[in-house]
């Protein structure tokens, strides 16, 4: 009765320590102080670049946090609309952004 009793309370533990694990996989955090958003990997850890999530891309800077409006990476401009998601093969403004999303040309 006792090795039955361990034997459960041993699966609980497991199953708890595996979903709180799981649960930063491929997931956005918004911080309840400056309402910024920041994108968490599988373990854990908030990236940082390009990341893509379902069919958009979105851009991190250094301490994690998503960009929105013009922003410029590796010498190149882009444009993340207000949900973060970058504009590709559209106008914003007068300014055309290419399918990868980077400014080619002006009206």
């Amino acid at each position: 009765m006792k090795k039955r009793v361990f034997s459960s309370l041993l699966l609980a533990v497991s199953l708890l320590i595996m979903n709180s694990l799981t649960a930063f996989a491929g997931t956005w955090v918004q911080d309840e102080q400056t309402s910024r958003w920041s994108y968490y990997s599988d373990n854990g850890t908030a990236l940082t670049g390009w990341v893509q999530d379902n069919d958009h891309w979105y851009y991190l800077d250094a301490s994690g946090t998503m960009k929105t409006g013009w922003i410029k990476v590796d010498g190149s401009w882009y444009y993340c609309y207000e949900d973060g998601s970058m504009a590709a093969d559209t106008w914003i403004d007068n300014y055309y952004v290419n399918p990868s999303g980077k400014w080619t040309k002006t009206r």
